[in-house]
């Protein structure tokens, strides 16, 4: 993993040690469905993993250095949680999810409510340990 300075680094070992971080990401890949599409005589079957794509940011007051220090790394910081992530599921669970059409790093990129673990925890964060006072995530399906 690459930080980008001591903030990012800092950052994502707050997220990784909270306890329910893992487990909760991992319970949105135990959501499976498919959509059957019957088009021109032909079925196919979609599989789908996860609540949904979701867009999810920081809403933050500009005028704080703290804030827009935090904003400058947020992507850096959730690059590696992805990285940490992936490594997390056995190579046979990667080819799984692949072969259903849903590979673990899409569906880490994409779901909502992943988005919405990883950014409570940011957010979580700027208060805790860097006193931000104005700082909050909003997240809207896609």
């Amino acid at each position: 993993m690459v930080f980008m300075n001591n903030l990012s680094r800092d950052c994502f070992k707050y997220i990784i040690s909270d306890e329910n971080f893992l487990p909760s990401v991992k319970e949105v890949f135990g959501i499976e469905s498919a959509v059957v599409s019957e088009c021109g005589g032909d079925k196919k079957v979609y599989g789908f993993i996860g609540h949904g794509c979701g867009i999810t940011y920081l809403k933050l007051d500009r005028r704080s250095k703290k804030s827009i220090e935090l904003d400058a790394v947020k992507y850096n910081v959730i690059h590696n949680l992805h990285v940490y992530l992936v490594n997390s599921f056995t190579d046979e669970q990667k080819a799984y999810y692949m072969e259903m059409g849903c590979p673990v790093m899409a569906v880490l990129q994409q779901d909502q409510q992943i988005q919405i673990e990883i950014y409570s925890r940011i957010v979580k964060f700027a208060k805790e340990v860097m006193g931000i006072k104005n700082i909050s995530y909003v997240s809207v399906l896609d």
